[in-house]
């Protein structure tokens, strides 16, 4: 079979096509793409190769796009043979098109099978597959030629655009395979173009042991998001708006009392003023009729005015109730209805007084609703040639003036009581729009530090101050995700350089074993140095993901989700001669991230499974509290003493004892990646008689109060 190898590091590339062609391959390399684009163009190339061998991060175009051109020339079966190593970038790449994808470091049998793999996929078979020439597609009636672009129906050609031969080419590749827009997109619209950067959740590269085999270092998010967890608050602590609302209510209080207090007081004034008034005009006709009748008659007599006087005044006591008299100046009645009634305080009275001044009783002291034994006095002089001979006074019940009084009050009050529920509503606006940049602040922060780095606070509108502070926050924020994108670039730059020099040394070390004899003891410890630096160097760049990848937190059933990858790993536990159980109850449901929580669940039995010996045991418990779950994997291997167990989780390290065990001391860091996000957590306990026990705790609910945990947080031991 002749292979085109598209490489661009001459070492891992030499390398690779000497084993090929150890193994009876003939192997072209390029080392740009658009060599192989030339290549496969070429008529003469066109069918010739069996498969292209493509690497992703090539020095003129980006690997996903020469994908995505040579798919639209050619069904050649393409191999992507990258560095790259996230999830994201494998998806892109199949939906483009590739047959395959192998990450480096790979073992040479491995990448040997693949190739024969894809090759007899895409050996010709009937309707719908490539012709051996691998130019021309049919499908029934309708036959479509790659190399012209033609497209005939039983034999009668038909006219197509370019984006319809290219969507006709791409469904008749595979026949009865449901494609997506992106892969649409990708093939019959815009070029293919490079696949996201940022590294998303994903499983390890890493194969499985079964079918259903775990795939546990996926590196996952270190925060909670898609929900909106929030950061913990300190207990008893009252918040801005709590402090600020009742300040701008006690305010927005006192003066509408201020405003309220007089109002009321000058109702109150205004009505007693109209009855004080009215006294006054009835003192002044009694004032009228009694200045001529203050002699006595001669003998005893009445000369009929001062009868007339008394008849007044008592037909007035009987109609309003107001007891009224004429006085003299020393407090003698000379007429008063009822008979017998005094002025109060007799002649030294204030209001007695004031009219022996000459002066009419026009402020008497203010009566108010709750003074109910409070009366109201009116005096007035009766004048005759200029001198005071007698006062008259009225003396008035205030029910009616404190009834008129309440009356009056009541639509001042009920004004009062809506303006304070304006007031109220209003104080909830202000402090709402008050506080609105402090809460914009604090969700740009929050949505920062849950892994969502392109949040920003818009400057516009703000008073200059929070202006000011919004600009320094943003600049905080970009220099925040510029050393966030400088990490993780570093850590794609850093998978890149590193796998590349280690596929070429792996595959230096394969193609020296085949000069040596099979049963070399230093050939096979080369051989698996090398490979333990692979697993290095995985674990590593899992870790790394899972600390800076966003999570997808919802309601997990965790005792199914626990069930799923017990019987995963069930088939590694029956080859070792171990017992893998389950118990606990049959359905519980938590708030977890269900792929980080597998993902962690796999790297916890497959540790379990590592360091227990044949006949031994394993179990795996779910238990729900109330706010809670907890899951215990169990096993009786030979733990740990108290020392290691302060120590268990730490990255890179290892029990001296188990130091000839497979492993690279990062599988139980990863799990406290992986759970860190929605206050998950990890612990470890000795298990009885002896053995570890590992205790994930996860919550039952969305913490709505409750923060994600620091990630990679350090576990705390318990004890038993």
């Amino acid at each position: 079979m002749r292979l085109l190898l598209v490489e661009d590091d001459e070492h891992v590339a030499a390398a690779l096509v000497a084993i090929l062609r150890r193994h009876g391959f003939d192997v072209t390399h390029v080392a740009t793409g658009e060599d192989a684009i030339s290549l496969l163009s070429d008529r003469a190339g066109f069918g010739s190769f069996g498969a292209v061998l493509l690497d992703l991060s090539l020095p003129d175009v980006d690997g996903f796009e020469i994908c995505g051109r040579i798919r639209r020339v050619s069904a050649v079966p393409i191999l992507m043979v990258t560095a790259r190593a996230d999830v994201r970038s494998r998806i892109h790449g199949l939906n483009l098109g590739a047959d395959d994808y192998i990450v480096k470091p790979y073992d040479t049998g491995e990448l040997l099978a693949r190739i024969h793999a894809v090759s007899r996929r895409t050996a010709p078979a009937g309707t719908g597959s490539s012709r051996p020439g691998g130019d021309v597609l049919a499908a029934g009636p309708v036959t479509v030629e790659l190399a012209t672009r033609q497209v005939s129906v039983d034999g009668q050609p038909v006219t197509l655009t370019r984006k319809e031969f290219d969507l006709l080419a791409l469904l008749a590749r595979r026949p009865g395979v449901v494609f997506r827009r992106e892969q649409i997109s990708a093939t019959c619209g815009r070029p293919a173009g490079r696949a996201p950067a940022a590294p998303s959740r994903s499983t390890s590269p890493r194969s499985a042991p079964s079918c259903a085999a775990p795939n546990w270092s996926r590196p996952c998010a270190a925060s909670a998001t898609g929900s909106r967890c929030r950061r913990p608050e300190r207990p008893g602590v009252p918040s801005m708006r709590s402090r600020l609302l009742p300040l701008l209510i006690i305010l927005i209080a006192g003066v509408v009392v201020a405003l309220g207090i007089p109002l009321a007081i000058s109702e109150a004034a205004r009505e007693q003023q109209r009855v004080v008034v009215d006294r006054i005009d009835d003192t002044a006709r009694f004032a009228s009729l009694a200045q001529y009748v203050t002699d006595p008659v001669p003998g005893g007599g009445d000369d009929g005015k001062l009868a007339t006087l008394r008849q007044e005044l008592e037909r007035y006591h009987e109609v309003y109730g107001i007891r009224a008299g004429v006085f003299l100046r020393d407090g003698t009645p000379l007429a008063a209805a009822p008979s017998g009634w005094e002025a109060p305080g007799g002649a030294a009275g204030r209001e007695f007084s004031e009219a022996l001044a000459g002066r009419r009783s026009h402020h008497p002291g203010q009566v108010w609703p709750w003074e109910t034994d409070e009366r109201l006095i009116v005096a007035s002089p009766v004048i005759r040639d200029g001198d005071v001979i007698a006062v008259v006074v009225t003396d008035s019940p205030t029910g009616p003036l404190r009834s008129r009084i309440v009356h009056g009050w009541l639509p001042l009050a009920a004004g009062e009581a809506a303006a304070m529920l304006l007031a109220v509503a209003a104080a909830f606006r202000l402090t709402g729009w008050v506080l609105r940049p402090v809460r914009d602040l604090d969700k740009a922060a929050h949505d920062i530090a849950t892994g969502r780095l392109t949040s920003r606070v818009a400057p516009a509108a703000r008073p200059p101050e929070l202006r000011h502070l919004a600009r320094s926050f943003n600049e905080m924020a970009d220099h925040v995700e510029q050393v966030l994108e400088q990490q993780r670039a570093f850590v794609a730059d850093a998978s890149h350089q590193l796998r590349n020099p280690l596929a070429a040394l792996l595959l230096r070390i394969d193609l020296l074993g085949l000069e040596l004899p099979e049963d070399s003891e230093e050939f096979a410890s080369v051989r698996a140095e090398g490979k333990r630096l692979a697993r290095v160097l995985d674990d590593l760049l899992d870790l790394a993901l899972a600390e800076h990848s966003p999570a997808d937190l919802r309601v997990t059933d965790v005792a199914a989700l626990a069930a799923e990858r017990i019987d995963a790993w069930r088939p590694v536990a029956e080859q070792r001669g171990i017992s893998l159980t389950r118990d606990g109850a049959a359905a519980v449901t938590g708030w977890a991230d269900p792929v980080g929580l597998s993902s962690a669940l796999d790297a916890v039995i497959d540790n379990a499974l590592k360091f227990t010996p044949r006949g031994g045991h394993v179990t795996v418990t779910v238990t729900p509290g109330r706010d809670e779950v907890t899951v215990v994997t169990a096993d009786d291997g030979p733990g740990l003493d108290d020392e290691e167990l302060t120590r268990i989780g730490s990255r890179f390290w290892r029990s001296g004892r188990h130091q000839n065990v497979a492993g690279s001391g990062l599988g139980l860091s990863i799990v406290s990646a992986l759970l860190a996000a929605g206050g998950a957590r990890v612990r470890y306990a000795h298990n009885e008689p002896h053995g570890l026990r590992v205790i994930i705790t996860l919550p039952r609910d969305a913490p709505e109060d409750q923060g994600p945990a620091a990630p990679g947080a350090a576990p705390r031991p318990l004890t038993t």
